[in-house]
This record gives C-alpha cells, sequence and structure tokens, in this order.
C-alpha cells in the first residue's frame, strides 16, 4: 500500500533531521514513528481497562482470590520449593 502524505514544510525538515541523526531513511524513520504510535494506543488501553478492573473490584475478593492463587500454585508444586510459603513454613 503507498500512503502520500502532504506535510507542512516545518514538520517535513524536523522529521528529515531526526531520521538524519538516527541515520535512517525518512520513509523508515515515519514508519517506525507511526508503529510505536499504535503500540502506544493499545499499551494505554490496556492500562485503562487494568485501571478499572482495579478501581471496581472489591478488595476482599480480590485479597482471597491472590490467596486462592497462591494456594493453588504452591500445592502444583508439591515436591519443589513453594512460591509462597505460609508463616513459619520452610521453603524446601
Amino acid at each position: 500500500m503507498i500512503l502520500t502524505l502532504d506535510l507542512d514544510p516545518k514538520l517535513e525538515s524536523q522529521l528529515c533531521e531526526q531520521a538524519a541523526a538516527k541515520g535512517v531513511e525518512l520513509e523508515a524513520y515515519v514508519k517506525e514513528l507511526l508503529k510505536t504510535a499504535a503500540q502506544r494506543e493499545r499499551n494505554q488501553a490496556a492500562i485503562a481497562a487494568l485501571r478499572s478492573w482495579r478501581e471496581e473490584g472489591d478488595e476482599e475478593e480480590q485479597r482471597e482470590t491472590f490467596e486462592a492463587l497462591k494456594r493453588g500454585l504452591n500445592e502444583s508444586r508439591r515436591g519443589y520449593r513453594v512460591l509462597f510459603p505460609e508463616d513459619g513454613e520452610e521453603q524446601a
């Protein structure tokens, strides 16, 4: 796919300077900028979702879920060092 952009001369000049400073062609530099911006958008969406889950969650339920997760992980490691030792429990 070919995409043609009509850039403001000042912006084009800045992009050319930045690409040259990195030692890459303008096209490669702009592609990397776009890819990075797209990834940043996805990251921000994921962060927002995680924050909303944290904020709307019941603290006691989260604590119970975490304790169940720790027990399950420890049980799956029978015969090996536990990941989450209980108080007073020695690690193998």
